[in-house]
């Protein structure tokens, strides 16, 4: 985790006079880590709001783990621990969504965007969980919740701490549509709180070099995130 990475992540915190809870619960593998855990218990549904964010574009969590390893592991560790972030959002984790068997690339097939899996060729959503969500103890401290792409592209990772107030709902599209349905590369997550309370992750697509391709998709783009 180098210098100009760490100058990519945006911080917010906001000091205040309250007791922390940490449990230290160390997840049973992969299979387990799908079962989202919503908040937890009676009281984090009457507890602190989210007061402290962390942002951070990763450019592939895989490409971290892989070329950069126990480096930026403990980069990232360190950073958590310093700044004490109750919400950190993950921008273009490229992790790919769980689709059915023989499913291509943009072949409009359902997928389940909020569950990364792991394809024929590559072995992406077993890493991280062996070597980042499963292993390190500070990710124990916070819920995690995916959107995905059909492929290695895009998507976002979205950490709330589990001591937190429970949110409301989540949206996954700038409509603010219900029903679980997410933005087709996985760009957005809303959580909503009961005292009217939004925090969003949102990853923007690359304005680009290509006037009828890339140009037209980001204003596209902007008019939604001006609308919503």
């Amino acid at each position: 985790f180098d210098q100009s990475e760490s100058e990519g992540g945006d911080i917010v915190k906001v000091e205040v006079d309250r007791k922390i809870r940490a449990t230290f619960t160390m997840s049973g593998g992969a299979a387990k880590r799908q079962k989202v855990d919503d908040g937890g218990d009676k009281e984090c549904e009457r507890g602190p709001l989210p007061l402290s964010f962390l942002s951070l574009n990763l450019n592939g969590i895989c490409t971290r783990l892989e070329k950069q390893g126990g480096h930026w592991l403990k980069g990232i560790a360190n950073l958590v621990e310093e700044k004490d972030p109750d919400v950190i959002a993950f921008q273009e984790v490229k992790l790919t969504a769980k689709a059915p068997a023989g499913a291509a690339r943009n072949d409009g097939q359902p997928r389940q965007r909020d569950t990364p899996y792991d394809n024929d060729k590559q072995n992406d959503w077993q890493m991280v969980c062996a070597r980042f969500l499963d292993k390190e103890q500070w990710c124990q401290l916070y819920t995690p919740y995916f959107s995905c792409a059909d492929w290695r592209y895009a998507g976002t990772l979205t950490l709330f701490k589990k001591t937190l107030r429970k949110p409301e709902k989540f949206f996954f599209n700038l409509d603010l549509e219900e029903g679980g349905r997410h933005d087709s590369n996985g760009r957005v997550c809303i959580a909503q709180y009961s005292t009217g309370l939004r925090v969003a992750n949102f990853y923007a697509p690359n304005n680009g070099y290509n006037e009828e391709k890339n140009f037209i998709s980001r204003r596209a783009w902007d008019a939604s995130l001006l609308g919503f």
